[in-house]
């Protein structure tokens, strides 16, 4: 079955820097992606695309998979993912990276739930957007939900 919408936030993104991946169910686990399971066309080996002091496997769907699909090898290797706030929505489809103004002002508001943030506190140190979901801010170790409780504290340390 070839799957040709964008259902995640890794798929939005590669969809819009990369076009959009034919993505398929594979026949059995093993043949999948080990982080989310589908297959592309372009299957590469898991240790060439991480090192073996890589730790982010806690999201990855099929540990039984040897391999990464197109979608997930851009993902952990277009270094700008882990270096640089973005910002993702589904509809109309956007990968934008985000300054210090358009974060601030993205973050004055509710998050709806066709946009997801990413903020790497540490730049570099770690690969947000496999763990990035809609209708929320992905900063280092956690997902937050942007709700107006938090909207109102983060305004409040603003100054």
């Amino acid at each position: 079955m070839t799957i040709t919408a964008v259902t995640d936030v890794a798929s939005a993104a590669y969809t819009v820097a990369e076009g959009l991946a034919e993505v398929t169910t594979p026949d059995d686990r093993v043949t999948g992606c080990a982080r989310c399971g589908r297959s592309t066309a372009v299957m590469i080996p898991v240790g060439q695309v991480v090192s073996r002091r890589f730790t982010g496997y806690e999201s990855w769907t099929n540990l039984v998979g040897r391999n990464l699909c197109a979608v997930c090898v851009w993902i952990y290797r277009h270094r700008p993912l882990h270096t640089d706030a973005h910002i993702v929505t589904r509809e109309p489809v956007m990968l934008r990276r985000a300054n210090t103004a358009l974060l601030h002002q993205v973050l004055s508001t509710t998050i709806d739930a066709d946009t997801a943030v990413i903020v790497p506190l540490q730049p570099g140190r770690k690969h947000l957007l496999p763990d990035a979901r809609w209708g929320q801010v992905t900063i280092d170790d956690t997902t937050l939900t942007w709700t107006p409780e938090l909207l109102s504290w983060w305004a409040s340390q603003q100054g």
